[in-house]
């Protein structure tokens, strides 16, 4: 990055794919050195098709078509996620009835509360931010301290992160917090306030920041 910075050349076009958290630190190397393209989560239609597509190659189908419908919020658009819930959709079902091949409520039921699943989106989810004290107090404090909706002023939060979380933080330090958790689809955030998502992986925040 130094040595492209200091030519006098046309720079090369490098493509990088990073998370969030690695894409904040780029953006920061030199100002206007790099143009973000964020990739959007799947919209609840492209996230239902997906799901079927997945389990169909694996010959699995429902006699209850809404059932896609539920995979596709439990995964919150989020791709990979998707892809470990059909997963575990499988690996639950066939364990119940090795000949299964239609799932029903209760298969999508067992699958979601499945270790595995868990565990595999916490890795995807949660652990790339969970050596971050700053970003695991603001979770801890939108999950404990929002309202009923989950909604939290953002005045009151870093009042918590500050005063019961005992996490001061410096300048932009709680904002890039709050944005990181909004990149990972944990809240939603606007100027004012941020609140806690009750949908997809956002679902098990609360068991995460506990732990």
């Amino acid at each position: 990055i130094h040595w492209i910075a200091t030519q006098d050349v046309h720079p090369p076009l490098v493509v990088v794919s990073a998370r969030p958290e690695t894409a904040m630190v780029l953006e920061r190397v030199r100002s206007g050195f790099f143009r973000r393209e964020p990739l959007e989560a799947l919209c609840h239609a492209d996230a239902r098709r997906s799901a079927q597509i997945q389990l169909a190659w694996g010959g699995v189908r429902t006699e209850s078509p809404w059932l896609f419908d539920r995979l596709a919020s439990l995964s919150a658009g989020n791709p990979q996620a998707l892809a470990h819930l059909c997963e575990a959709l499988t690996r639950v079902m066939f364990s119940m009835d090795p000949h299964q091949r239609t799932f029903t409520e209760e298969h999508v039921a067992k699958a979601w509360s499945d270790t595995s699943l868990r565990v595999a989106l916490r890795a995807l989810c949660w652990d790339p931010l969970a050596d971050r004290a700053e970003i695991r107090a603001a979770a801890r404090a939108i999950v404990e301290c929002g309202d009923d909706a989950g909604k939290l002023t953002r005045t009151d939060l870093r009042w918590a992160v500050d005063k019961l979380y005992d996490t001061p933080l410096e300048g932009a330090a709680l904002t890039d917090a709050v944005t990181l958790l909004q990149a990972y689809g944990f809240v939603e955030a606007n100027a004012a306030s941020v609140t806690l998502r009750r949908v997809g992986p956002a679902l098990l925040l609360p068991s995460w920041v506990q732990g």
